[in-house]
């Protein structure tokens, strides 16, 4: 209760002799009666300190002494009994009034234990009004899930009750509900923060920057499967029934989260049957079931992922919940784990690649806290329904390429996700090659082309290359060139003579377009002519 509460009874007639400053604000926890000379040894701070002075001479010292163990001791108002002196002495208010402590005179007709009384009483009332609002506000929540109504009503509820914002996030950073008020969002690096603090701590509620972190139903075994309730002010700014509102609400969050958990474990089944019939010899129909059953069947193109964990497949659980999470950020996919190999999901096409891998780059980047050993995606094309198999085999070549990992600065390189374009081209696999096999080809192809010291050669290469960029045209070539075609048309010549190779097949053009990307600091298409 507030001393200004203790101060307004009539039936009690306190008068404050000394108000530093908003001294009727002060909450007070507890009363302590005494009439000990130093009784800091039995004060813990918050404290309404009672005392008629038995112990007193009248001596102006002894009051500095004892006001000093009040202020020492985290007092924060002192109440003088009037019996000893008739009064309050001027030498205890002086004492109060130096060291900035709240002092009032309790008459001699008020006895201690009616002030303790009413501080209690009022305590008492004050706990149960908080326990039946508390009650009441859980009945309300309980009845909105049951109702079948979305959290973001719920928390908007709560929110506009305690004026502080909040967020509800999975581990890996999907958002499920914000109303964060004023414009305020969570941005990525925000979220990497939080998501880590909780990925690494078993103590809740726990302070992150200036917010509060709380958990949402979820051992530490099954972290990445958890929901995080994020409350845009620091723990130590919390008042007890704000914490207390904040507490129930992830506690109705955590209902909901287990509901959908169930949900999952069907998923889960559906899943699996398809990863199986993708990564094995199934037919076009146990296909287009296993595709409807998984909500995907009206999908005109699939995304084939492959995730695999090498010698750490105790992680798959995890890396499960975390891959499925990510995919309900973007929208329509499953997740299976055929005979307990890698997992494979088979995502809309529509989603698009780049969405994809940075999608998956965030989220599952944000399993390294707790990741053991490396985790490999690869990440296919959008293909057909004919061509699902070979979308998996895409994805699998993918997650060993050597660029795997390249992503944003703050993703571990514990997680290395990869596209499948790397693999789209004949000159990205030659790029992959050891130098010495490409230096090897490229001699073989070029012969005395690849000579860079040789300025002929090097006019001949040039005008190979911009010959290739331009389709084998003659005009445009002479054109770009700044060259007449006759002169063109000789050094094509000379480039065949030279290279052994017939520029008007197919095949030798591929073997010369290829050869001239394998140069260093080349590529086969050159946009402008370097002269």
């Amino acid at each position: 209760m507030r001393l200004g509460d203790l101060l307004d009874d009539p039936d009690l007639g306190l008068r404050l002799h000394h108000d530093p400053g908003s001294a009727r604000d002060i909450e007070i926890d507890r009363v302590f009666t005494t009439d000990l000379p130093d009784p800091s040894r039995y004060l813990f701070g918050g404290e309404l300190v009672l005392s008629g002075l038995i112990f007193h001479s009248g001596a102006a010292e002894e009051s500095d002494v004892f006001v000093d163990a009040l202020v020492r001791s985290s007092v924060v108002a002192f109440g003088v009994g009037e019996e000893r002196f008739g009064h309050v002495p001027h030498h205890i208010v002086d004492a109060c009034r130096r060291r900035g402590m709240p002092v009032f005179g309790v008459p001699e007709a008020v006895s201690f234990s009616r002030v303790t009384d009413h501080v209690v009483a009022r305590y008492a009332a004050d706990r149960t009004a908080e326990l039946t609002s508390s009650l009441s506000r859980q009945r309300r929540l309980l009845d909105s899930v049951a109702s079948g109504h979305a959290l973001d009503g719920m928390a908007a509820e709560l929110v506009a009750t305690t004026g502080v914002a909040c967020w509800v996030i999975t581990v890996t950073g999907r958002q499920v509900v914000a109303v964060a008020g004023g414009g305020r969002t969570l941005s990525p690096e925000v979220i990497d923060e939080i998501t880590a603090k909780a990925l690494c701590t078993n103590v809740f509620p726990v302070a992150v920057g200036e917010m509060t972190l709380m958990r949402i139903g979820f051992a530490p075994s099954r972290r990445a499967g958890g929901w995080l309730l994020v409350v845009g002010r620091h723990l130590t700014e919390l008042g007890p029934q704000v914490l207390a509102a904040f507490e129930e609400f992830a506690a109705i969050c955590a209902l909901v989260r287990a509901r959908e958990r169930e949900a999952s474990r069907a998923g889960d089944q559906i899943g699996d049957r398809l990863a199986e019939y993708v990564a094995g010899e199934a037919s076009s129909g146990q296909i287009d079931d296993a595709l409807d059953d998984a909500g995907l069947g009206s999908a005109s193109t699939w995304i084939v992922v492959s995730a695999d964990l090498g010698d750490r497949p105790d992680h798959y659980p995890m890396v499960r919940a975390a891959l499925r999470d990510s995919l309900l950020e973007l929208g329509r996919g499953t997740v299976g784990q055929p005979r307990g190999s890698e997992l494979i999901a088979v995502v809309d096409g529509a989603i698009g690649v780049t969405a994809l891998e940075s999608t998956l780059r965030a989220h599952l980047g944000r399993l390294t806290p707790i990741l053991r050993g490396t985790l490999d995606v690869g990440i296919s094309d959008p293909v057909g329904r004919p061509r699902l198999s070979g979308a998996l085999a895409l994805a699998r070549r993918a997650r060993s390429l050597p660029s795997a990992g390249v992503g944003a600065d703050h993703i571990d390189r514990r997680v290395r996700v990869s596209g499948s374009g790397p693999l789209a081209s004949g000159a990205a696999i030659l790029a992959m090659l050891p130098d010495a096999v490409r230096r090897t080809f490229v001699g073989l192809v070029l012969g005395p082309l690849s000579d860079g010291d040789d300025r002929s050669a090097a006019d001949l290469l040039r005008t190979l290359t911009v010959f290739l960029d331009e389709d084998c045209s003659w005009n445009r070539t002479a054109a770009r060139m700044h060259l007449h075609v006759n002169t063109v048309r000789y050094r094509v010549s000379r480039i065949e003579a030279l290279t052994g190779r017939d520029l008007s097949t197919t095949a030798d053009r591929s073997d010369l377009f290829l050869a001239i990307a394998c140069l260093p600091g080349r590529s086969a298409v050159r946009p402008q002519d370097p002269r």
